[in-house]
């Protein structure tokens, strides 16, 4: 199983509006795609706003590709999402999952 993680920054008053769009319009799409787990967002306050961490998992990095494309390091932020994002991360991290408890 291999886990991609992502971070962004929203701005404040467009936080719930973010994970709105997430709930409604991302998820949707990755609960879509055979080989997708499950995903995790965590939230915390920062200076500039609020930050967000993404992180889903899938079966494989082939099953990532089927969503990313073949640059699968490039993180997917739709333009909807961007109008909300003070700052994001342009590419994501992917780590194996060697263990689970």
């Amino acid at each position: 199983m291999i886990a991609r993680h992502w971070k962004g920054i929203a701005l404040r008053e467009k936080a719930d509006s973010y994970i709105k769009h997430l709930h409604e319009d991302t998820f949707e799409i990755l609960k879509s795609i055979d080989g997708f787990i499950d995903v995790h967002v965590l939230r915390k306050e920062v200076e500039s706003g609020i930050e967000f961490i993404v992180i889903s998992t899938w079966k494989s990095m082939e099953v990532i590709k089927a969503f990313a494309g073949d640059e699968s390091e490039k993180a997917v932020v739709p333009d909807k999402a961007k109008a909300m994002l003070l700052s994001f991360d342009e590419h994501v991290d992917h780590y194996e999952i060697v263990l689970e408890a």
